[in-house]
Parts: C-alpha cells; sequence; structure tokens
C-alpha cells in the first residue's frame, strides 16, 4: 500500500524501482520541461518523450543512475501497462488501488471484469432484435 510521501514501486524489466514526484521535481518538470502534472498534465502522458522526461524526473531522485536515455531503452509498452496504477499513485498521492478502470496486464482493456455485465446489458434485447 502507498503510504503519502513515501515513493511508489514500478517494474522496469523485471527490477523494481521507486518513483516519487516532489515539489522539486514537479517545478523542475513545470519549469523546464512546459509539464504540469498538478493542473490535469497527465494528458502530456500520452505523448512518448514527455512520458520518459516524466519518469526519468519521477525515477531519478531515488536512483540517480538512471538517465533520460535509459527509461527510452528499457521502459515499453508491456511495462507501461502494469505500472500506469503505480504511476498515478505516485502522482496524486492515492493508492494503486484506487485507480480500478486501469487496466493490468492481462485485462479485457476495457477496466470491466472479462465476460458478460448485467449493467451494459439492455432488457430490450430479445432473440429477435436485429432482424
Amino acid at each position: 500500500m502507498h503510504e503519502p510521501g513515501m515513493p511508489v514501486m514500478i517494474t522496469i524489466d523485471g527490477q523494481e524501482y521507486p518513483i516519487r514526484f516532489s515539489l522539486r521535481t514537479l517545478k523542475t518538470l513545470q519549469k523546464d520541461h512546459g509539464i504540469s502534472l498538478m493542473r490535469g498534465g497527465a494528458a502530456d502522458l500520452i505523448d512518448p518523450e514527455k512520458l520518459a522526461i516524466v519518469l526519468y524526473h519521477g525515477l531519478h531522485e531515488a536512483n540517480p543512475q538512471i538517465t533520460e536515455d535509459w527509461v527510452l531503452d528499457h521502459v515499453d509498452t508491456a511495462s507501461l501497462l502494469g505500472m500506469i496504477p503505480h504511476l498515478g499513485a505516485a502522482i496524486s498521492g492515492r493508492r494503486s488501488s484506487d485507480f480500478p478502470n486501469v487496466q493490468t496486464p492481462g485485462g479485457s482493456g476495457t477496466g470491466l471484469t472479462p465476460g458478460q455485465s448485467d449493467d451494459t446489458t439492455s432488457i430490450l434485447v430479445n432473440g429477435r432484435s436485429g432482424v
């Protein structure tokens, strides 16, 4: 469970790394890169270049050996899927479990559990629907 103010652990290449966004890190991201995670800047995380910058700055504080090039070379889409809820927790200070609709590896991609959902089945559907 994530403790506020403590780093969150993310997995890259099968190894766990602490990631944290201190006020200094947030200031650097905003001042040097125009990325404000405090003002809904999470949309910037769709851009691979900005995502690499955010990951680098969040990782670098506790892992000074990590470079931006290292992040570009070692983070791939498979590792991103597993780290998204943890990254959200590190940015927001909330627990990873507070992000229930984030897909995890092996999930359906919808944020829902696999299979039929009673909430999405219309009562108007019958055997003659679509005829």
